[in-house]
This record gives C-alpha cells, structure tokens and sequence, in this order.
C-alpha cells in the first residue's frame, strides 16, 4: 500500500535530504557530539526518525544506546548524561517529553542533538544542539515514493 501525497506534500529542493547528504550530516552530528559538555555517557533515539543517527552515534562514540520507548527503564544513576537524538525538532514536544521521563529518572536536563532545528521559533528544548536550522519540515530520501513502491 503506498502513501497518497498531494503537490503540497512534495519536497522543494531545498528541503530534501539526499543519501548522500544524510551521509554527511550523521559526521557532523558525530563532530557535534564530541565538544557537547557534558560529555554523553548513552545516546537515547527518538523512535523513527532518530533511532538511525543514534546507531550512527552509539558506535562512533562507543556508548550505549536506548530508543526513546526505553527512557522509562533508564539504568540512572550508573548513566548520568545521555544525549537524546532526532533528525529534526520542529516544536521541541517530543524531545521535552523524552528529557522529562529521563528527568523523573533521575539525569539533570539531558542534551538533545538534531540535524535540523526549526528556525523561527526555534524549539524551547533546554540544551539544545542543531546543525541547522531550517524553515522547512525536511523531506529524507527514503521518503520518496520512488523507495516506497513495492
């Protein structure tokens, strides 16, 4: 079954993320990850969109990695600073919700990392690293109805 899209719906070239693309911005996400402060001791990937560049992350970093669906289980205190990844935060909603159920947890304000931030308004999300901001919800090559047609 595939996805009916309207013209809207389509990306514009300038918010489409191709492969090759995605590739470079999972290194800069790694770059990133290494001078946020404090250093991550765990990646925590929003379910979806996130849990790839969480993969990416956790072995590039060599650090454990946990899906957002996890959060709750969290193994706090052993873990103390873990790095919540997504693609992109747009209202900041999903994140604040996974750093709350880690905050209950017991970790002080987890950093979140996304390739690609809201611009105006950009997300309330505390700690918040991006790589770019953007005006436009991104569109991911996998997206495209090219990939998804049996």
């Amino acid at each position: 079954m595939s996805e009916l899209r309207s013209s809207a719906d389509k990306p514009t070239p300038d918010s489409f993320v191709s492969l090759e693309q995605y590739a470079g911005l999972l290194a800069r996400l790694a770059k990133t990850a290494t001078v946020i402060d404090p250093q991550p001791d765990a990646v925590v990937g929003i379910t979806r969109s996130g849990l790839f560049p969480a993969v990416y992350l956790s072995h590039h970093l060599q650090l454990p990695m946990f899906t957002s669906a996890e959060a709750h289980t969290f193994p706090c205190p052993r873990l103390k600073y873990p790095l919540i990844v997504d693609t992109a935060a747009w209202t900041g909603k999903t994140a604040r919700h996974i750093a709350a159920r880690l905050t209950r947890r017991g970790v002080d304000t987890p950093a979140v990392l996304v390739m690609f931030a809201r611009r105006d308004p950009l997300p309330d999300i505390s700690k918040l690293h991006y790589l770019e901001q953007t005006s436009r919800i991104m569109h991911f090559w996998y997206e495209r109805e090219e990939c998804n047609e049996s």
